[in-house]
């Protein structure tokens, strides 16, 4: 499973792509993996055993296993989003990505329930240990075990499911109140064998200022700190320097994020960001009129 998840960034982006984003969510990929890996376990155990009785568990492994997968991948389903279009999914990206924690914990639970089906199949037919720290787990009433991990796995899902929307409602409620958002167009410059795309990301006066940049080759590096060589102008002849990059290091054939600027005010009326000396072009200027 970490290979699938490592495989599919890979091609998408690059390898030190995926490495920087299996960095990020490791704890949560290991648990994945760890709980499948458990299910895989005790199957072989129960398949050795019972070789004529197994038509139970393998359904559940599969079951299981191909939600674990998903919710693997979902975790950062928002950086294919370049390929979700081509296939009508760009909706859903978005969706997995808002959803990100219980997709997560939809594979955590589906897991749990899956080897609590093992060990139950294993109370039934008399194959659980005879001896060792595990042989108490067996006393218990596997069939009333299984169903309250049902219902706890479905309200923590569910749970996280309203949580996560009702902070969205918040966070939309407190974009409103604190200024209208602005919606400006994409840009793109082609220049060099490099295509650089940017977009600001709900452009708010008074607030930090945002930008969503896309950058793509098929030669060479893209090794250079985004915060060092971009500089953002407002019509008052005001510069600003960004703050943050919420992306993946420098290096690779393609490379996307979020470029942070400080607050600007309300009253500008354009906004300019240069992005200088990316493979031998000194300057890529993007412009948008704000009024």
């Amino acid at each position: 499973m970490p290979a699938l998840y490592l495989g599919v960034f890979t091609v998408a982006e690059s390898f030190s792509y995926a490495s920087y984003q299996f960095t990020e969510m490791w704890y949560w990929i290991a648990l994945l993996a760890a709980g499948f890996g458990i299910q895989l376990g005790l199957h072989t155990h129960i398949k050795a055993a019972l070789r004529r009785k197994n038509a139970v568990a393998t359904a559940g492994v599969a079951a299981s296993g191909g939600v674990s997968t998903v919710a693997m991948v979902a975790c950062c389903a928002h950086h294919v989003t370049d390929v979700l279009p081509i296939l009508g999914l760009s909706a859903a990206a978005v969706f997995l990505v808002d959803y990100q924690t219980a997709f997560i914990l939809l594979g955590v639970f589906s897991n749990l329930i899956g080897v609590t089906m093992m060990l139950r199949i294993m109370q039934k037919h008399g194959i659980g240990p005879k001896s060792g720290p595990f042989r108490s787990l067996f006393s218990l009433d596997m069939q009333k075990v299984l169903h309250a991990v049902i219902v706890s796995s479905v309200v923590a899902v569910v749970t996280s499911f309203l949580l996560t929307g009702m902070a969205m409602a918040g966070q939309a409620l407190q974009t409103a109140a604190a200024g209208t958002a602005i919606d400006l167009a994409a840009k793109e410059n082609r220049e060099n064998r490099v295509s650089v795309a940017v977009k600001p990301v709900d452009f708010t006066p008074g607030k930090p200022a945002r930008f969503s940049i896309s950058l793509n080759t098929h030669s060479g590096s893209l090794d250079f700190d985004l915060t060092t060589i971009s500089i953002l102008e407002d019509d008052q002849g005001r510069t600003y320097r960004a703050t943050g990059w919420d992306g993946p290091p420098p290096g690779g054939h393609h490379r996307s994020g979020t470029l942070v600027f400080p607050a600007l005010g309300a009253e500008i009326k354009s906004i300019k960001l240069t992005l200088k000396d990316i493979y031998d072009v000194p300057e890529r200027v993007f412009e948008w009129p704000l009024r």
